[in-house]
């Protein structure tokens, strides 16, 4: 007990404070940080003693009875701070470290540390959390925020990376003028920087080209993009990640030149496939769009192993392999077969009123999308003249910045021109839907939301601006969308977006007997429609509301 005792007291002497069982684990050589039981203690303490860790030095640590000065940075900005020797070793393996006999430098018996890569105000913070346990990050801005996670990992304090709360910096630019692969290698060698992955990862969301377009991506290692292709909240798109991933794997092997695809011998192809075969499995092909699986993949098919040649969607795109019917999509930047899919589904389900999401998607279909419009090519201006009273018609918007898809479907069409229809009364849309893809965790997510009355006024479908159902608006004027749950079951809180891209398809039945045969002029849904459009027309209400 005597023992204890002594350093209890030397301890003391230094401003630490000591409970039941943290003296043990400074015998045992441990960190000896504040516990969660006992940080009330440590803030207490902070608030009542301040002065004794502080002094009226207030880069004194040691209340005055300090054995250690650290400089930290480099002028003008140079600041010496005074700690007691045996915090620092019981906190932290870097100081046990530096002021070991091998590695101690002393002057006046007092041990001196430089850090000139190191902040003071970084330094403060750390210091105070090995003293206290406080971790201060108000005022803060991105550059003193990244020190202070690059100078925890140097001192070795993993605890105080844990403590940073992960949405610190939510909105800030940590390499606002640094290059990308650097940063990667970096950031994603260090297995205590997950926050800093998460805002990085956030950061080539934002900006893709920073990683696509870098001069030294060929310097990128294999097991950072791997790393990187995994990471949770990674949303590049799959099309541009088959695009990364092939540019990365010509820069591997400088003899294969893109330019001359056509000429490349069966051994280029696999050597690029030996350099990509670690990467391509991570790509999910039923992200990508038909169009893209042609002009993108289709040319590097011989690159693609036995396992990834199984994917469903490429089996669709890239051989003979043809599921019993056909989804009847030839051209969409947006969606492929497992998108269409869903839509027949959906199509039928309501049509039949035996919605069960439980059940699997059937091979076989009756309906075809022919694309109408697509606002990239045809431009806002041309929309209401293309897409005006054309029947049956789906919807399609991607979301900025984000690998998801929202949009509606109308049995009646869209009608850009209040004097399209004068009716101010109801009409049954009971197969009229909203829907939402949302690719952006590792399991895509779907959802339809089916109009849950039958009341809806005309107004709320007027489609003067862009597609519009109701509840979700699409207006390609401000390539701007907008939800706000009314009538539809909601399936997300009320949002507001930017529109990246948007198709319109017009839904087509296939004749089943003859499917080459169908017909723009005539809606799908024979049995309903024409008794429905006219009550519609005559202001009426129709048979399924019941008022």
């Amino acid at each position: 007990m005597e023992t204890q005792s002594t350093i209890t007291s030397t301890l003391n002497s230094f401003g630490y404070i000591l409970n039941e069982g943290n003296i043990f684990d400074l015998l045992l050589g441990k960190p000896a940080g504040p516990t969660s039981k006992k940080m009330n203690e440590y803030s207490d303490y902070n608030e009542k003693n301040d002065s004794n860790i502080c002094n009226d030095d207030k880069n004194d640590y040691g209340g005055g009875r300090y054995d250690t000065i650290i400089r930290v940075g480099i002028e003008p900005d140079l600041k010496e701070f005074k700690a007691g020797s045996i915090i620092l070793c019981s906190r932290s393996e870097y100081f046990r470290t530096a002021l070991s006999s091998e590695w101690a430098r002393k002057e006046n018996d007092i041990f001196i540390i430089d850090k000139p890569n190191v902040r003071p105000i970084v330094f403060d913070i750390i210091l105070r959390y090995l003293y206290i346990g406080e971790l201060k990050l108000d005022n803060l801005n991105a550059d003193e925020i990244y020190g202070l996670f690059s100078a925890s990992d140097e001192f070795m304090l993993d605890d105080l990376i844990d403590n940073i709360p992960i949405n610190t910096g939510e909105n800030m630019d940590f390499w606002p003028d640094q290059e990308c692969i650097p940063v990667l290698h970096y950031i994603f060698r260090i297995e205590s920087f997950y926050k800093l992955r998460r805002h990085l990862a956030n950061k080539i969301n934002v900006d893709p080209k920073w990683l696509t377009e870098a001069e030294d991506l060929g310097t990128l290692e294999e097991s950072i993009l791997f790393s990187l292709l995994l990471q949770y909240n990674f949303n590049l798109e799959h099309t541009a990640r088959w695009d990364l991933i092939i540019k990365w794997g010509l820069l591997q092997n400088p003899s294969l030149d893109k330019e001359k695809l056509s000429e490349w011998s069966d051994e280029d192809f696999k050597l690029l496939g030996r350099t990509l075969g670690n990467l391509l499995p991570l790509i999910n092909f039923t992200e990508i769009s038909r169009n893209d699986v042609h002009s993108k993949i289709l040319p590097y098919e011989k690159i693609l192993s036995p396992q990834v040649m199984d994917n469903s969607a490429l089996k669709w795109y890239l051989t003979k392999y043809q599921p019993k019917g056909s989804q009847g999509l030839k051209d969409s930047n947006l969606i492929n077969h497992v998108h269409a899919a869903h839509f027949i589904k959906w199509i039928g389900s309501l049509h039949n009123q035996e919605l069960d999401e439980e059940k699997p998607i059937k091979p076989a279909c009756r309906y075809k999308f022919d694309l109408i419009f697509r606002s990239s090519k045809d431009g806002f201006w041309n929309f209401a003249e293309k897409c005006n009273q054309q029947g049956p018609t789906l919807a399609i918007a991607k979301i900025a910045g984000q690998r998801c898809l929202v949009g509606g479907f109308n049995p009646y069409g869209l009608f850009t021109d209040k004097k399209s229809l004068q009716v101010q009364d109801g009409f049954s849309v009971k197969e009229n839907f909203i829907f939402f893809f949302d690719n952006r965790k590792k399991v895509p997510r779907y959802v339809m939301s089916p109009l849950n009355r039958y009341d809806t006024l005309y107004k709320h479908f007027l489609s003067e601006d862009g597609p519009c159902f109701g509840d979700l608006r699409l207006i390609l004027r401000y390539n701007t969308g907008c939800y706000v749950p009314s009538y539809y079951s909601s399936y997300s809180s009320h949002m507001y977006f930017d529109i990246e891209e948007c198709e319109v398809f017009r839904v087509v039945k296939v004749d089943k007997n003859n499917p080459r045969r169908s017909s723009y002029s005539q809606p799908y849904i024979n049995d309903t429609y024409e008794h429905e459009k006219s009550l519609f027309e005559d202001g009426k209400r129709c048979r399924h509301c019941k008022k």
